[in-house]
């Protein structure tokens, strides 16, 4: 899946979906807290169950395919195609909460970008640093400016998603470091298999309506005791 990635494009990958990148993710939870809260998730078999179906059900079907388009628009200096995307894909998000989340850690990567001096990030800043970026867009300008391909950005995206639903499951409690570590490891094949599935998948055929993520989300904006945004 990400044959002929190099040392060095193994480290820029590592570098980008580290815990350590200043983009604030540990912050949020993607509705992971009200599930919690609201008794959907109490073992690691159902943090399992929960995580696998918004991998292969939502990621798999909406964020990965648009990634996969972002980046390849991006590659070309397509910026309008990529804006295109980007705004489509923030107009999916189900709760305020969940585009607050996309928008404010693609905002924060953005800002990294951009005081790393990357060329397409400036070149983006210059046709549409007004509008707001998701996630997804800012993950596939650092991409680009990493020379990471299509699918190795894929697979790091799922990654780096899967890593901050397992911190964020220690932090609730849900789960202890030995757990965590084997739930990621029952990812691996989630993982890997979302990414064929996205790939395989005309325009016509994106999207993806995850119901009780986005009543989680709901419900959190108002829940009493949280320790995460969203």
């Amino acid at each position: 899946m990400t044959s002929g990635l190099d040392e060095t494009g193994l480290l820029r990958l590592m570098q980008l979906t580290s815990p350590s990148l200043p983009i604030g993710a540990f912050a949020w939870s993607q509705g992971l807290e009200s599930a919690v809260d609201q008794g959907w998730i109490r073992t690691e078999a159902q943090a399992a169950a929960w995580l696998d179906g918004v991998l292969t059900h939502g990621l798999a079907y909406l964020d990965i395919p648009v990634l996969r388009r972002l980046h390849e628009a991006l590659t070309i200096e397509r910026f309008e195609l990529a804006a295109s995307w980007n705004a489509w894909l923030l107009a999916c998000r189900e709760s305020r909460e969940l585009w607050e989340e996309d928008t404010q850690i693609g905002a924060a990567l953005g800002r990294l970008l951009v005081s790393l001096d990357a060329p397409v990030m400036q070149q983006w800043q210059t046709r549409h640093g007004q509008a707001p970026l998701s996630y997804a867009a800012a993950f596939a300008l650092a991409a680009v400016h990493a020379r990471l391909t299509a699918r190795t950005t894929a697979v790091g995206y799922l990654w780096a998603f899967s890593e901050n639903q397992a911190a964020a499951l220690i932090k609730l409690g849900v789960l202890g470091q030995t757990g965590a570590q084997r739930l990621l490891g029952r990812l691996h094949a989630v993982i890997g298999a979302g990414v064929e599935q996205a790939w395989s998948l005309p325009d016509d055929a994106l999207g993806a309506s995850l119901s009780g993520q986005a009543l989680a989300s709901a419900w959190h904006e108002h829940q009493h005791s949280r320790l995460f945004r969203s």
